[in-house]
């Protein structure tokens, strides 16, 4: 099968660049050829393997419409041919202005949403005080404006505001895309509750990894892995540690805030910066939980999927699609985002652990993993997706 892979950066941006690079690598381990499509940029990780690239967007209309996207994946449909298009994260960079093109050429059409910018124009459902905000959903964007939520400004208000409209009236997204995969059940009830004719079309589908290392091993730190911006619940994570100078952590990632943690000056928390491969994974096999603190709606995080598929389990914020996979007293623990002393209760309790209970915590994050995180299982799911997809065709 012949598979264009399409999203804004070709760099490991996030999560969803993440999803997007392990996407391509696992349907090229299993024979199909695989074609990428996304905007240049000095970071742009090149294989020189059916890749192609378009000028980055640099103007406010190209942010809702970019013809040279359009110009040139067009010349990649005619050259390539792909029998299916697999789009991932395209919102202000490549645009939906793709969408008719790909109707155009009838190729089946794929989207793997990965977050909620069609829902919200800052994306986090976050407004500027930091608080969970639902006052945009059903396309009443105009609250983004009157509540100014973008951390760049009104003007960037604005403009995210006016893209959200437009985008929505003159490119419905529902009418180009034959098949939704939301990474998790709460992002895909979120979208439900906006557009009902959406359940005939989408499924839950987990994001997976191929960084499976199980070892039983308690570790002597906590660890943070992920960016470093406001609506991960960084502060909150410092305000904990703070209180609880005998236990250690370490941040890995990079990010807005890297200076505010160097600020703080704990003697308990180890600023590493961005880590990937080996590294990281000796990081991870080293520790005893991973704390994910976000204050915003996560859906499916990378951080926890990669911390359960080292046998590691999680100590995480009950909001968005964390409660989905963390359980209470199983895989981890959860508590109430904005609250330092709920957190700094938990990382006690998980602390105090004995060694048989962190044993069958371990063992429970490590099996939860193999169930739902597995590239054998995603391949299998993706491939009956694709499968189904172009069946109707």
């Amino acid at each position: 099968m012949k598979i264009l892979q399409i999203n804004n950066n070709h760099y490991k941006a996030g999560g969803a660049e993440t999803v997007y690079f392990n996407t391509i690598s696992l349907l090229r381990k299993y024979g199909h050829e695989v074609i990428s499509f996304s905007r240049k940029s000095s970071q742009a990780i090149k294989t020189n393997e059916n890749e192609y690239f378009v000028d980055f967007n640099t103007n406010l209309f190209s942010r809702f419409y970019y013809k040279s996207a359009v110009r040139e994946l067009n010349k990649v449909l005619d050259k390539d041919k792909p029998d299916i298009v697999h789009i991932h994260r395209v919102i202000g960079g490549i645009t939906f202005s793709i969408l008719p093109l790909l109707k155009k050429y009838e190729v089946p059409v794929v989207m793997t949403i990965h977050d909620f910018r069609m829902l919200c124009p800052v994306t986090a459902f976050m407004n500027k005080s930091g608080d969970i905000c639902e006052k945009c959903l059903g396309g009443k964007y105009f609250n983004c404006i009157i509540q100014n939520c973008s951390p760049e400004g009104v003007l960037r208000s604005i403009s995210i505001t006016a893209e959200s409209y437009l985008r929505d009236l003159f490119i419905p997204y529902e009418k180009y895309v034959d098949q939704f995969i939301f990474v998790s059940d709460f992002s895909k009830n979120k979208f439900f509750e906006v557009n009902n004719n959406l359940r005939d079309k989408s499924l839950r589908l987990y994001n997976f990894t191929e960084k499976f290392h199980f070892r039983v091993n308690s570790g002597k730190y906590f660890l943070y892995l992920g960016r470093l911006s406001r609506e991960k619940g960084i502060y909150t994570l410092l305000s904990a540690f703070n209180s609880l100078p005998q236990i250690n952590i370490k941040i890995i990632g990079d990010g807005e805030l890297k200076g505010a943690i160097e600020r703080y000056k704990l003697k308990n928390v180890e600023l590493l910066g961005y880590k990937e491969g080996d590294e990281l994974n000796e990081l991870i096999n080293h520790a005893s939980f991973v704390i994910m603190p976000s204050e915003c709606y996560e859906n499916n995080p990378m951080s926890i999927i990669e911390s359960f598929a080292h046998g590691k389990p999680v100590i995480g914020t009950n909001v968005g699609g964390i409660p989905e996979i963390v359980e209470e007293n199983k895989t981890g623990f959860l508590y109430a985002p904005k609250d330092h002393n709920s957190l700094a209760k938990k990382i006690i309790l998980a602390d105090q652990l004995s060694k048989d209970e962190y044993s069958k915590m371990s063992s429970n994050a490590y099996n939860y993993a193999i169930e739902h995180f597995s590239p054998e299982k995603h391949y299998k799911n993706l491939l009956d997706v694709y499968e189904r997809v172009l069946s109707r065709k």
